[in-house]
């Protein structure tokens, strides 16, 4: 469905010409991250003591879930959306120009929605812009939705807490509703947009060593 609303804007907006759409794309890229390099809210950003930021939870994993020791169980996922953006935020509000979402924020700079809407550009814009302390950020916010998450609402079992993600090991996948309540609270109480995933893993396995001659 991307691919095709990407070829219907080359073909349409910029007349097949992906010389042209390049261009734009390039244009409206470089006049963001230089629109917000050039404000005093960034500057400050750039310089001020990070040492604000730290958190104290120590003992939980931050590898990955999707190994075969997994097989059969079920997780429940808060994921930051934007992660970036939220954290720079959270910051300053000034950095991302007042902008209550990202995509307030980018329709500053252009209305087409493809881009309004590409997690690439996104990712580019944001890596251009001290990733270091905005992943710090990203990390400090998790840690508080943590304590949260345990503190609140007595959630247990935490098995990964990456940059901007916490996934707790859960009995069932009966609860969508409770876990959907629950992001729904923590963007009203602590202001940040949650993604709330709750899910199974399974083995698949693909028997891809013989071929059947005339089996399909």
């Amino acid at each position: 469905t991307k691919y095709n609303s990407l070829c219907g804007l080359v073909d349409g907006y910029f007349n097949h010409s992906t010389e042209r759409f390049l261009e734009k794309y390039y244009e409206i890229r470089d006049n963001i991250i230089k629109t917000v390099e050039n404000s005093d809210a960034y500057k400050r950003f750039n310089t001020m003591d990070m040492n604000s930021f730290t958190y104290d939870i120590d003992g939980i994993s931050s590898n990955n879930i999707y190994c075969e020791i997994n097989n059969g169980k079920t997780f429940v996922s808060f994921d930051l959306k934007k992660a970036n953006f939220q954290a720079l935020k959270y910051v300053d509000e000034e950095i991302v120009m007042g902008a209550s979402t990202y995509e307030d924020f980018i329709r500053n700079f252009t209305d087409i929605d493809y881009i309004i809407n590409s997690k690439h550009i996104r990712q580019i814009v944001f890596g251009k812009m001290n990733p270091k302390r905005h992943i710090m950020i990203e990390k400090y916010i998790t840690a508080n939705i943590y304590k949260e998450l345990v503190d609140k609402y007595g959630m247990e079992n935490c098995v990964s807490m990456m940059n901007d993600e916490l996934v707790f090991r859960v009995d069932n996948l009966d609860k969508k509703g409770k876990y959907d309540i629950i992001g729904e609270q923590i963007k009203n109480n602590m202001g940040f947009d949650i993604n709330v995933e709750l899910f199974s893993l399974n083995k698949i396995q693909l028997l891809c060593n013989k071929v059947l001659k005339g089996t399909y």
